[in-house]
C-alpha cells in the first residue's frame, strides 16, 4: 500500500483488499480502481493516525521514539517552528569614476 501525510491532520492511505476479513469496511475506506475489489482508500484523519503510527513504529530506538512523540506534542501545543530566509544586503557604494 501507500501513505502519505498532507499534514494538518490530513493523509491519504491505499491498500490492498484482503477479500476476506475485511478491517477497511469498518472504518469506512472506500474501493479504488476498476476492480472493485483492488485496493481500498481511506483519507483525513484516519490516514493520518496510520501514517503516524507506521512512522513511529518503524523507528529502532525507544529515545528515538520519545524525541520524536516529544516532537510531535510540542507541534500540536506551540505551533510549527517556521523560519523564512531573510537575504541582508549591505549598500553597494560606487566607486568614483576617474577620467583620463
Amino acid at each position: 500500500g501507500s501513505l502519505i501525510c498532507l499534514g494538518s491532520n490530513n493523509g491519504m492511505a491505499q491498500f490492498p483488499d484482503s477479500g476476506k476479513f475485511n478491517v477497511w469496511d469498518a472504518i469506512g475506506a472506500s474501493n479504488l480502481g476498476a476492480d472493485a475489489n483492488d485496493q481500498r482508500g481511506l483519507t483525513g484523519l484516519p490516514a493520518f493516525v496510520i501514517w503516524r503510527s507506521t512512522y513511529w513504529t518503524k523507528l529502532l530506538s525507544t529515545s528515538s521514539r520519545l524525541s520524536l512523540a516529544s516532537d510531535w506534542v510540542k507541534a500540536k501545543l506551540n505551533g510549527r517552528d517556521v523560519v523564512e530566509p531573510v537575504l541582508k544586503r549591505a549598500a553597494t557604494l560606487k566607486a568614483p569614476v576617474e577620467s583620463f
